[in-house]
């Protein structure tokens, strides 16, 4: 098992559905922004997290489009065939836990009179398999 931890923007509204059996899973679409070291050029990676039973009603009830978050998982595969008989087949997060981080700053930004977001950039925060810059395209 891969375990995978990340961090990232909504890029739209959580996806809550459920299974025939009645189980609730909600699909996330979780844009992550990195630099590369050369060149500081800036490129985003789309992530698929996926949760399920209360975790995921609590994910539709309580995130929302643009949210910050992050999460931690487990790294699968799904595969399948289409209509025309083409095999797809792409990798996403099965999410243990996801999170809403909440800055220590206070709100008012009386840090040196830094916003969350430029505290946040300059605190580089670095995750195990992505390092991540707060500037979403959102």
């Amino acid at each position: 098992m891969i375990r995978i931890q990340g961090e990232g923007r909504l890029g739209q509204d959580p996806d809550l559905r459920s299974t025939a059996a009645g189980r609730p899973v909600v699909g996330l679409r979780v844009a992550a922004t990195n630099r590369t070291p050369r060149d500081g050029e800036k490129t985003t990676l789309w992530i698929d997290v996926e949760a399920w039973g209360d975790l995921a009603e609590n994910i539709a009830e309580e995130l929302h489009k643009g949210d910050y978050i992050s999460f931690v998982g487990r790294l699968q595969l799904d595969e399948w065939t289409n209509k025309e008989g083409e095999p797809g087949r792409k990798f996403k997060i099965t999410a243990d836990s996801v999170a809403k981080p909440v800055s220590r700053f206070p709100a008012d930004g009386d840090s040196n009179g830094m916003s969350d977001r430029e505290r946040i950039r300059e605190a580089k925060h670095e995750v195990e398999t992505l390092t991540l810059d707060e500037e979403e395209p959102f």
